[in-house]
């Protein structure tokens, strides 16, 4: 294992009894007494100051690595929180290992990710390392340990500052410039599922701020690769309505691998089709968002809107005077 081990960064806001998970299974990693840990602890909005405080309290007291750094913010921000602390890590050390307070992960992870980093540093096909693995059906009889996808995922990743320095705002104006190639746009879907072209549409029109879509753009435009584990070694438990972008579900809920060494990688950056075809499957939209996500590149959608909003109004206007 190589001495040079990654810097871990954690973002956190107010949620005290995700972070407490997060950090005692990163402590439960074998490498984790080696490795130097960077905490960035958000400032509260009004109404949230004894659930922040509780984070802080408990930012005290953590123990189990090589060393533990706390930032905590002065002002509230989420990007510059997340993904200043990020940029800060990669502009200091050239590598970082990421994850949110909502992100839980298996003994082996910092082993992988480590190993995975450098590995594939020299290699420019490569964009990203995940720690995370969705749970497909095909991946329960895969032989290898990992796989490739170009499709970026913020749950647990570790990356490079040479990669990550290509992630930018995307505009309207180059959304709609993007999605006017059909051979471009099929691309983007098939390598790596329906919903980013989706969620690109929200983050480019101002819906959203998703620092993980705009990798997910400047990984495809860059033709490179995230690395993914043959099975999960991260989870989200933030799918409990707790997250800024996370509704309920458990369909991205996985078993943790047990692997925790000996992880084989492979020079030849080559997708699996089999897999492809699978995450397509797992990625699919519901019929509406489907609706939704053509009329927005058909450029009908807000004229649509506006007739519903409209009609509601007249008929809601008609039941109060019928009073």
């Amino acid at each position: 294992m190589p001495n040079n081990l990654a810097p871990i960064g954690v973002s956190t806001y107010a949620r005290p009894e995700h972070l407490r998970q997060a950090i005692e299974a990163l402590k439960n990693n074998h490498l984790a007494s080696q490795s130097t840990l960077y905490v960035f602890s958000d400032a509260p909005r009004p109404g949230d100051e004894e659930r922040v405080a509780a984070v802080r309290s408990y930012l005290r007291t953590i123990d189990g690595f090589r060393e533990v750094n706390i930032v905590e913010r002065t002002t509230n921000g989420r990007v510059e929180n997340s993904r200043g602390g990020m940029n800060w890590l990669l502009d200091h050390f050239g590598k970082v290992i990421f994850l949110a307070e909502d992100v839980v992960t298996a003994p082996g992870f910092l082993t992988y990710i480590n190993q995975a980093l450098d590995m594939y540093e020299e290699n420019k096909r490569i964009f990203s390392v995940s720690g995370y693995s969705p749970p497909i059906k095909i991946l329960e009889d895969y032989r290898h340990d990992v796989y490739f996808l170009r499709r970026f995922n913020a749950w647990g990743f570790g990356t490079w500052k040479n990669r990550f320095d290509q992630v930018r705002y995307i505009t309207p104006e180059e959304y709609e410039r993007f999605v006017a190639d059909k051979n471009q746009v099929r691309d983007f879907v098939n390598g790596g599922g329906a919903d980013m072209l989706h969620m690109l549409h929200k983050d480019a029109y101002g819906e959203i701020d998703a620092g993980d879509v705009k990798a997910m753009y400047a990984q495809f435009l860059s033709n490179q690769y995230t690395v993914y584990p043959a099975h999960s070694l991260a989870q989200n438990i933030g799918f409990d309505s707790s997250g800024e972008h996370c509704g309920t579900e458990e369909k991205h809920d996985v078993d943790l691998w047990d692997k925790t060494s000996d992880f084989v990688f492979t020079s030849e950056i080559q997708p699996d089709e089999r897999i492809l075809k699978a995450n397509q499957k797992f990625r699919a939209m519901p019929l509406m968002s489907r609706l939704v996500t053509v009329t927005k590149r058909l450029g009908i959608y807000r004229i649509l809107k506006r007739i519903k909003e409209t009609v509601h109004n007249l008929f809601d206007g008609h039941a109060t005077n019928n009073l």
